[in-house]
């Protein structure tokens, strides 16, 4: 959530220490110990309100607010007042920097040189105060820059993330790309509050100018290291260096949630050498996600499944497209604490894995959007059907599957799955009502396409009577999933489906439904004012956002 800078200033956090007999004296809701205590816990859609009831409640609970909140600066060619500018400003008109309460940042488009003092400015007053950092399109003016903002700059971030960032050097006078790794500088600061490191290498597919051996060694409690569109080499780089410190001391870089998603790896391989990288870690990793190659082994896939799968607790697996499925995945290999598995492109052609993984609550089978849909292939389910015939249900509660299914396949996932509390899927109105009639429990459900119509909505239906048209009734509809509390149809362009027919006979009956979006064309003017008078609704929204004519239309809460 992000907060404007006007909502910056604010009275100290701890406040001036109120009179203790006369704050005994007040109600509890106006004693200041009592109020800061409350407002700790609070969220910043709460927080938000809570600044509205009075000037004390505005006092205590703004600070909190500002922690809570994201502070969003970009960088503005052209103009001379850019928000950077707007909040040093700010910061300036403070009696000292203890007064900045603010500790979530995310940057954009900034360029980092040791010649813009204003910048300079700016992280030497702010840069102490910041817990959670996010950086994207930035310009880097050399390496110092670089280190000076993970390292000098900002001694108590706890999150960094690098997003898109060009990194430059200065040779003859001009600015070119840096293309070399600068040498690796032991006497950086060593920040141990830093548990989550976040890096995306961009189009060009490179990391920062910096040695990992550098970058890891200052941040030894990581706990989380995220790298997405990093070339082959850099990973394989870092895992090493990775290695080298857990030899030396296995206290360190006790990673727990590990990202390495790479498009060569996703259209090659991951050779036999990074794998056994990976694997001679030994990490405690609960949350592993990575691209496991078009073309890599389901020997060298299983050993490191076999590594980790009694630590892991979140697993997402991406194949490249035209991928052969792994034969027998899981490999025959028990994941007794697994939770979350999403598997993207061809993975399996089944879902007797789920046997494997006794505890498994969501799970999620998705592939490229090449096609739309794509289609479920018919292999997955009959190759299941064997195996799961007699089988006793599997207690899973969440079911993403990315797929055009048959109201066969339907049929049998119900038998298969019969606790599904959340589900998204391809549906047309036969298999929408067999779900209505048989997972009543649902509490999210998200409808991809556009074969659901009102008839399947509503269970009403216009049959023709001679030159008569007569309202028929179905008994499965909506009003059937009395727990649904979201409710979300896409289907990626503007449907013609949905009218004010499922406004007025299916969603304004749904007395728990706090969560809606639609992409309809047809709902009238009056539909979405009913919608908008919804007392439980809290989210109202277009699912395309194609048309702004209609977008203030759904601004509710």
């Amino acid at each position: 959530m992000e907060s404007a800078v006007d909502d910056c200033k604010c009275s100290d956090l701890e406040g001036q220490e109120d009179d203790s007999e006369q704050d005994e004296e007040r109600h509890p809701l106006l004693n200041s110990v009592i109020l800061r205590n409350i407002f700790r816990h609070c969220g910043v859609k709460d927080l938000k309100k809570l600044r509205l009831v009075c000037t004390l409640w505005y006092e205590l609970a703004s600070p909190y607010l500002q922690q809570e909140s994201k502070v969003v600066l970009q960088e503005e060619l052209f103009r001379e007042e850019t928000s950077i500018k707007k909040f040093l400003n700010y910061v300036d008109e403070l009696e000292d920097t203890d007064k900045i309460f603010c500790r979530n940042f995310k940057i954009s488009l900034l360029t980092v040189a040791r010649n813009n003092d204003m910048i300079v400015k700016f992280w030497e007053k702010v840069g102490p105060s910041i817990n959670s950092l996010e950086m994207s399109l930035c310009r880097f003016m050399g390496v110092d820059m670089v280190r000076n903002v993970m390292f000098k700059w900002t001694p108590n971030l706890k999150r960094f993330c690098l997003r898109d960032c060009t990194f430059y050097k200065e040779k003859d006078g001009c600015c070119i790309v840096e293309n070399e790794l600068a040498e690796t500088d032991y006497s950086v600061p060593v920040n141990r509050n830093l548990i989550s490191l976040e890096f995306y290498g961009g189009e060009s597919r490179v990391g920062p100018p910096l040695t990992w051996m550098e970058v890891i060694t200052a941040f030894p409690n990581l706990k989380q290291l995220l790298l997405y569109n990093l070339n082959p080499k850099g990973v394989t780089d870092l895992l090493t260096e990775m290695g080298k410190i857990r030899k030396k001391d296995t206290s360190k870089l006790n990673i727990e949630k590990l990202n390495i998603f790479n498009g060569d790896f996703a259209f090659g391989q991951l050779t036999g050498p990074t794998a056994q990288l990976l694997m001679d870690l030994k990490l405690p990793i609960t949350n592993l996600n990575m691209d496991v190659g078009m073309n890599t082994s389901d020997l060298i896939m299983a050993s490191i499944l076999k590594t980790y799968c009694n630590t892991l607790r979140h697993l997402t697996m991406y194949r490249g497209p035209f991928a052969i499925p792994f034969v027998k995945f899981p490999f025959d290999i028990t994941f007794p604490e697994l939770i979350t598995l999403e598997l993207a492109e061809s993975i399996t052609d089944d879902f007797n894995f789920v046997l494997f993984t006794p505890k498994l609550q969501k799970l999620s089978i998705c592939e490229s959007p090449d096609s739309e849909p794509p289609i479920l292939p018919t292999d997955m389910i009959t190759n299941t059907e064997p195996v799961f015939k007699n089988a006793s249900p599997i207690h899973l509660h969440q079911l993403r599957l990315d797929y055009d299914c048959t109201l066969g396949d339907v049929r049998k996932l119900v038998r298969w799955f019969p606790e599904i509390k959340s589900l998204r899927m391809y549906l047309d109105n036969e298999s929408f009502r067999l779900i209505c009639g048989e997972w009543k429990d649902l509490e999210e459900l998200e409808i991809l396409g556009d074969k659901v119509t009102d008839e399947g909505i509503t269970g009403l239906s216009l049959t023709s009577n001679s030159s008569q048209y007569v309202l028929t009734k179905n008994s499965l509809s909506i009003r059937s999933l009395q727990s649904l509390r979201v409710f979300i149809m896409k289907n990626y362009g503007m449907s013609t489906s949905i009218s004010d027919l499922s406004v007025n006979h299916g969603f304004l009956l749904m007395h728990r439904l706090n969560h809606l979006e639609l992409c309809s064309g047809l709902i009238t003017d009056e539909g979405w004012k009913h919608l908008r008078a919804m007392t439980s609704l809290s989210v109202l929204r277009p699912s395309d956002g194609a048309w702004e004519s209609q977008c203030s239309s759904f601004s509710k809460g």
